[in-house]
């Protein structure tokens, strides 16, 4: 009998489905000491039964060990590696067959590796947007922009344009907030106000679409670039993304208002 590569244990695998193709049945005593069932894994990674199966199914996860049917005994470190996948889908916005492509290309610990590493990117990223601010902002500093008073501020915060930072205590923002109070009260300084039928909250008009621009072009990305190149040139390469894309949007945006123009 073939043994399983999983901890070494003799064992017979099954044909079938895909998800069933990679199932080894052992004796209950020969599952090892410590490996959890569906049901206990499931509750470690607070994720529900059906996710562990289709993780499974998919080659997410090391391959369980069946004792019958619908009773299957995970790894532990089955829960590193979901919360792994549920990052890269949530946070990175990767689809589960690319993950579990990556995973079974490059190995569970590297990506990992690679994760950390672009937390840490990704970091940086978020401060090159936040522009020529590095440090939380003031809410004083807020209300110093010209155009916005404290109903204006309390509005973009609705929106969760503009966001305070819990840690700092009550009255500081992420930096990205004082960039998007400039560009608020610069339109409001240039007349586009209430008094001309112009809500703040007409913004949400803004978060709404771009909201959705935003993850279809991480996805897009995430999808062709990451996981096929080397780390330095993912680097450059997603760099090179962000400083690219604003004016590419900006020159769409403009494209297809000009079109609507000459209609």
């Amino acid at each position: 009998m073939p043994l399983c590569y999983v901890c070494g244990i003799a064992g017979k695998k099954t044909a079938g489905t895909p998800g069933r193709a990679r199932r080894t049945y052992v004796e209950r005593s020969q599952v090892p000491a410590g490996w959890l069932s569906r049901a206990r894994l499931a509750r470690a990674a607070d994720v529900t039964r059906a996710t562990v199966k289709h993780y499974n199914d998919l080659g997410l996860l090391p391959p369980a060990l069946f004792t019958g049917p619908n009773m299957a005994y995970y790894d532990p470190v089955c829960i590193e590696r979901i919360a792994l996948v549920r990052e890269l889908c949530s946070q990175r916005h990767l689809p589960l067959r690319v993950i579990a492509r990556m995973i079974q290309q490059q190995g569970a610990d590297r990506v990992a590796r690679e994760l950390q590493r672009t937390r840490v990117l990704r970091a940086d990223l978020v401060e090159a947007l936040a522009g020529d601010r590095r440090t939380p902002v003031k809410r004083c500093e807020l209300l110093a922009v010209p155009g916005i008073d404290s109903d204006v501020l309390s509005a973009l915060e609705e929106l969760r344009l503009v966001r305070r930072l819990e840690s700092a205590g009550r009255e500081r923002y992420d930096p990205l907030s004082l960039k998007i109070t400039r560009a608020v009260g610069g339109a409001r300084e240039s007349g586009l106000t209430e008094e001309v039928g112009l809500e703040v909250s007409d913004l949400a008009i803004y978060v709404k679409r771009l909201d959705v621009l935003v993850r279809a072009e991480l996805q897009l990305f995430n999808s062709r670039v990451v996981g096929r190149f080397d780390p330095a040139t993912e680097e450059r390469y997603t760099r090179a993304a962000l400083e690219r894309t604003e004016a590419l949007v900006l020159a769409v945006r403009d494209r297809l208002l000009a079109d609507l123009l000459e209609e």
